[in-house]
Formats: C-alpha cells, structure tokens, sequence
C-alpha cells in the first residue's frame, strides 16, 4: 500500500543519507560517490534535483584540462577518468609502464586495485601518494564549483573509494579551501 519508485542508484544514497543519514539534519545536501564511475546528487528541502533531462549530478562527466584520458562517454578529460576506483588502478598501471617506481611493481600489473594504491600510500610509496593527492586536488577543483553553485549546508562523500580516507580526502578539502 506504499508507492514505490526507482531511480538512479547515486541519487538513491544521495536521498537516503537526506532524509536519514549524515544529511538529516540539513536543508541542502550535496552527496557525492566515488566507487567505479564518479556521481553526485543535490537534495533541497527534501527533494531531488533533476535538472533538465534528469541529467543532473553527473560531476564526473566534467572536463578538465589536466586530465588527458578518453571517458566512456566519448569525450576526453572526464574528471571520473581518474577520480574513481578505476581511474586510480588506470593511473597507477600508466605510471608502472612508465617505469616509474613503486612497491606496487610487486603486484601483478592486471590486478592492481585502488585499495592496493591506498596500502602502498600507507607504506610511503612516493607514485601513490602523487596519485591519490592528484585525485583529490581534481575533485576538490569540482566540488568546488559545485559547492558555490549550490551551496550546500552539507557535502557527503560515499562510495568505495571514499574508504581511502584522508589520503584522497585531505587534498581534496585544501583544493575547496583554496577555491571556496
């Protein structure tokens, strides 16, 4: 007896963490996921931001021009090219074929993964501490936009990659510090 919708799976958590999560108690929620691809979702009052054509969200699909790597949408410098779990794994292997040095070589190239890029960070890897602060910086660039574009009471991060914690979350924060 209760209505029962579907929608978009970032717009989804977006909402959940809204209405009874780490958003609750604020007006304007901007949630943002990091897991394969990169997406965010804006609740007001409430409710969902659609936008035009339900397209809303889609921060991983900004260009940038500090990002050179084809996205699957057939443009080239998507911020999710190299701000996801597989931009991560995607930058890594490019600088282990390039030669660069890294505890990670002593992985198997094809089964390198962010939370292998997050352990070597760890142990003071040079290769993924300049990956994962790149990230960062890039998305915090993004967020910021979006931040003075929406201002938001809030912003929640989810998503697997957001398990890196600081090491991706901390450059993020000083690139809006700087920019917001």
């Amino acid at each position: 007896s209760l209505p029962v919708f579907a929608d978009n799976d970032v717009r989804m958590y977006v909402y959940g963490e809204a209405m009874a999560g780490a958003g609750r108690p604020y007006r304007n929620v901007l949630g943002v996921t990091l897991g394969t691809g990169l997406a965010a979702a804006y609740v007001q009052d409430g409710k969902l931001f659609y936008g035009g054509r339900y397209m809303a969200g889609e921060l991983g699909h900004i260009l940038m021009n500090e990002i050179s790597y084809p996205c699957v949408c057939g443009l080239t410098g998507c911020l999710e090219t190299v701000a996801s779990g597989s931009g991560i794994v995607r930058q890594a292997r490019d600088h282990l074929r390039a030669g660069h040095r890294s505890v990670l070589r002593n992985l198997p190239l094809e089964r390198i993964t962010s939370a292998d890029v997050s352990h070597a960070y760890d142990a003071g890897d040079p290769l993924a501490i300049e990956i994962l602060h790149r990230t960062g910086r890039l998305l915090g660039k993004v967020l910021a936009g979006a931040i003075t574009l929406f201002s938001p009471d809030i912003v929640v991060i989810g998503g697997g990659v957001a398990a890196a914690g600081d090491r991706l979350l901390k450059p993020m924060k000083e690139a809006i510090r700087a920019s917001v």
